[in-house]
Formats: C-alpha cells, sequence, structure tokens
C-alpha cells in the first residue's frame, strides 16, 4: 500500500484517497478501530498472483535471416530460455537459432547478466540520453530449421515410395528414336532469327533515345519560358518598389512637422523619467534625514517594499514567466532570489496567500536554477509535498512544468512557464 504525508498531521500515512479499508489504520486515534485483526490480506499467500521483478528491461532480438527484429520487455531474474518462449509468438521456429551477443554465443540457461549483458539504464539515466537508442541487441543466427525436418523427411519418403511402385512402367520403357529434320530446320532459321532480333533491339534503342532528346527539348523550352515569366515578374517588382520609394519620399517630406512633434514628445518623455529620478532620490534623501542622517541608509523606489537592504515590488500585473523575467529587466531588477529564511519569511508574508512567480527555473539545462543562472540547491521543506513533478499533461503545449510560483501555503510549486501569474521583482536599495 503506498504511502505519503499527510498535511494535516506530517506524519506518514497509508494514502487512501477513496476512504479506509479493512486493516488500514485510520488517521488519528480512534476508540472504536480493533487493531487484533489477524494476518492482513496483502500478507496472505492465497492472494499471490505471482513475484515481482526487481528490474525490467528491454532487449532488442535481431533475426539475422530475415533482418526483422522486435523488442521485448524481459525481467532482469528471467533466464534465456524462459526470454525465447517469451519470442515464440514472433518467430515459432526460434528453437533453430543460435542467440549471441557482441560474437559470444550465449547460455541458455543463465540470465542477461550472466551472459555479459549488462543492463546500463542506471548510467544512460545519470548521463541524461535517451535509454531507447541504447538497448542491448542479442543476435539470431539460423542453424536448422529442425521444426520442419519430420515434414521434409515424410514428403521425401512418400515420393520414393511412389517411384519404386512405378519403376515397372517407367524405367521399361524403351527409349525413342531421335528425328534430326528438326535439328535441320532449327539451324537453318537461326542466323535469320538473330538478325531480325538485333535489328529490332536497335530500332527499340533508336527510338527510345529520339524520346529522351525530344523530352530534353521539350524541358529546356520550358525552363526559357520560366525564367521570361520570372524576369517580367522581377521588372514589375523593380517598377512597384521604384514608386513605393518616391511616394515614402513625398509622405517623409510632408510629414516633418509631425515627426519633430515626435521627437519633441520623445524628449519631454526622456525628462520626465529625469524627473522620477530625481523624485526618487529626494525620496532617498529624505527617509535617510528621517533616519537621523545615517549613511549607511538606503532607500528603495516608489511602490517598492524595502528589506534588508534589499527592494521588492510585489507586481499584481499577470504575466508569464518570461514576460515576467523581462518586465523585471527593463526596471533595473530581476525576479526574486531567495537564499536565507529571513528573505524566505518576509516575501511570504508579504504575498499573503497569492500565487507569485520567482527567479527559479530549470527550462534552460534540466537543473533548477535562479534567474542568475546560480545552482539551487534542493530544499524539500520549501516545496509543497510530491513536487516539482514535472507534470506534461497540463494542456499548454510541448515541455512539462519548468518554472516554480510561490502557492497559497507558502510553499513552492511547479507550473508551465506559459501561466500567467503576479511576480516578484527584486533589486538592490539606492544611495543618495
Amino acid at each position: 500500500i503506498l504511502k505519503h504525508v499527510d498535511p494535516l498531521t506530517n506524519c506518514v500515512r497509508y494514502y487512501t484517497p477513496r476512504g479506509r479499508f479493512v486493516h488500514v489504520p485510520p488517521g488519528g486515534p480512534c476508540s472504536d478501530w480493533d487493531s487484533d485483526t489477524g494476518q492482513p490480506w496483502w500478507r496472505d499467500p492465497g492472494y499471490e498472483v505471482g513475484l515481482l521483478t526487481a528490474k525490467a528491461r528491454w532487449i532488442r532480438v535481431v533475426n539475422t535471416l530475415t533482418s526483422q527484429e522486435q523488442q521485448l520487455e524481459v525481467c532482469s531474474e528471467e533466464t534465456l530460455a524462459e526470454i525465447l518462449q517469451r519470442y515464440l509468438r514472433y518467430n515459432g521456429h526460434a528453437h533453430s537459432y543460435t542467440w549471441k551477443h557482441n560474437g559470444a554465443i550465449l547460455d541458455m540457461s543463465r540470465t542477461l547478466v550472466q551472459n555479459n549483458v549488462p543492463d546500463n539504464d542506471r548510467e544512460l539515466e545519470q548521463l541524461r540520453l535517451d535509454r531507447d537508442l541504447y538497448v542491448p541487441s542479442i543476435l539470431l543466427h539460423f542453424n536448422d530449421d529442425l521444426t520442419e525436418a519430420e515434414k521434409d523427411i515424410a514428403m521425401t519418403t512418400e515420393y520414393h515410395d511412389n517411384i519404386e511402385d512405378d519403376s515397372n512402367s517407367f524405367w521399361n520403357k524403351e527409349p525413342r528414336p531421335v528425328s534430326f529434320s528438326g535439328v535441320s530446320r532449327f539451324r537453318r532459321w537461326l542466323f535469320p532469327a538473330l538478325t531480325a532480333t538485333v535489328i529490332l533491339v536497335l530500332i527499340i534503342a533508336l527510338g527510345a533515345s529520339n524520346t529522351t532528346t525530344s523530352n530534353r527539348l521539350w524541358s529546356l523550352e520550358k525552363s526559357v519560358s520560366n525564367l521570361t515569366g520570372s524576369l517580367n515578374a522581377a521588372l514589375q517588382l523593380s517598377t512597384n518598389a521604384a514608386a513605393d520609394v518616391r511616394r515614402l519620399k513625398f509622405s517623409v517630406e510632408n510629414n516633418k512637422d509631425q515627426l519633430t512633434s515626435v521627437s519633441e514628445a520623445l524628449k519631454q518623455l526622456a525628462a520626465l523619467d529625469a524627473i522620477s529620478r530625481s523624485v526618487a532620490s529626494l525620496k532617498c534623501s529624505l527617509e535617510r534625514l528621517v533616519n537621523n542622517g545615517s549613511e549607511a541608509s538606503g532607500c528603495c523606489p516608489l511602490e517598492w517594499d524595502r528589506f534588508h537592504r534589499t527592494c521588492y515590488l510585489f507586481n499584481k500585473t499577470p504575466l508569464s514567466w518570461s514576460d515576467a523575467r523581462d518586465w523585471c529587466n527593463g526596471h533595473e531588477s530581476h525576479l526574486a532570489i531567495l537564499i536565507t529564511d529571513d528573505e524566505w519569511d518576509f516575501v511570504t508574508r508579504q504575498a499573503a496567500g497569492t500565487y507569485y512567480w520567482l527567479g527559479l527555473t530549470d527550462e534552460r539545462t534540466g537543473n533548477w536554477e535562479w534567474v542568475n543562472q546560480t545552482p539551487y540547491v534542493m530544499n524539500r521543506r520549501r516545496w509543497r509535498p510530491g513536487q516539482p513533478d514535472a507534470w506534461t499533461n497540463h494542456g499548454l503545449g510541448p515541455g512539462d512544468e519548468d518554472c516554480a510560483h510561490l502557492h497559497n501555503d507558502g510553499r513552492l510549486n511547479d507550473l508551465h512557464c506559459s501561466n500567467r501569474l503576479r511576480f516578484i521583482c527584486q533589486r538592490r536599495e539606492q544611495r543618495s
């Protein structure tokens, strides 16, 4: 029976989502449950249906005679003879083949590992290689189809019996006299027939050559026609382009005033940005005065929260993870990177049970890392139970859940990066 960590009690319990059944204790203390029920049903040998393999693996069986191959999933404890019984459904004459691996004949009474056919699944998983591309192959070399030998012997015996029965009527017949008149006629017509055949072959060859030449000429004529059409189309495009250039030049000359207005507007925007920076600097100076002129203190931009010389912006506009990252980068910050317990406590307290993107992802390398490519040290205490699970049945396009966010309980969960959530930006405090 599967077990899990109860989210309410944080204790290991049996996982029974559809209700508790016999021999399974309740989730908490209970006086009406009798623990003296004898042997649990799952330990009763009467319910056993077989043995559970320690490790299942795939092999590729290749028939070198017919070039056919089959992939079989077998148990690591099975011998080659037991695997051969599985393969009989694909080739009923499998007993007539010699089984080899890397040129060595396999012992049918031993397992794959005992025959030096290693199981490299663990190494391939560590190297992040596709196991389907490295399935070990077993080659079947045909010896003699003994299963059909008895049928062949029976047919041969029957044939010889028929010959013996007919010996009196067949072998005692006198040979027929040979007539040489037909041979003379054949020699008389042999040379004219060969001459006519050669002439016919020459006619067919000349006809084929003329047909090929005609087809080539027709293809050349068609190519010249296509080139002429392409040249005319190119000339028309160049004429249209010249007309577009003239119209564009006329439009630019007529819209000089509008371009000048746009330039002035851009200058005003630049001035507004400078004013905004000045306001932020004044705010920083005022905060420093309030803090009794401490030079070590800094300040944060408007609407940002300050904590331990770091500024946080809890942006309430839902965006995808990549759009949120770009927005933070465009405002001289980055998605939040939480290292210390104090930072975690501050952010989860400010998030107040709302989903927020953080700067944590495994989209680039497959390993979790912060947005500044700093490796993330896995801490299961920060994640919800069973997470991250890289779920693929989300219906949001290719890929699994590669981006992390704060859940409503303040712990981490992985989601598909295209989901639109609020996000947290982080930056260093400003110095006045």
